[in-house]
């Protein structure tokens, strides 16, 4: 079966399915948990001067 029937099926775009058996090929199971979250890392959230001029106020 293709990924685009498959996806038709489901509902989604092909390139999606295509993703996740991906995912599943080379994390298993884990691969297929959704990752949604709070971004960590540097340049995320409020930028430094607009952090700056809060805190001058």
């Amino acid at each position: 079966m293709s990924y685009k029937t498959i996806a038709k099926e489901l509902g989604i775009h092909h390139s999606v399915a295509s993703r996740w058996v991906k995912h599943f090929e080379t994390e298993g199971i884990k691969g297929l948990e959704e990752k949604r979250g709070k971004a960590k890392g540097p340049g995320l959230g409020r930028p430094p001067k607009i952090q700056r001029l809060r805190l001058n106020d």
